[in-house]
C-alpha cells in the first residue's frame, strides 16, 4: 500500500498473495509473523503449502 496525497489512507494497493492453502492442518504454528511484519512459512515433510500469486500458483 502506498499513501501517494499525505493523507494517511492508502491510495495505491498492489496485491502480493491470495490464498494459503495448507495439506495438514493438524499442525500448528506452520505460519507466523516476526515483529516486522513479514510472513513466515514453515514447509517440511508433512507441512506443505501452496500460495496464489499474479503468476500463478506457487507450491512450497
Amino acid at each position: 500500500m502506498r499513501d501517494e496525497d499525505g493523507d494517511d489512507r492508502a491510495d495505491w494497493q498492489h496485491e502480493l498473495l491470495r490464498g494459503i492453502d495448507v495439506t495438514d492442518s493438524h499442525h500448528g504454528g506452520m505460519i507466523a509473523t516476526d515483529p516486522h511484519g513479514d510472513i513466515l512459512f514453515c514447509d517440511g515433510v508433512f507441512h506443505r503449502s501452496q500460495l496464489e500469486t499474479p503468476f500463478g500458483v506457487h507450491r512450497g
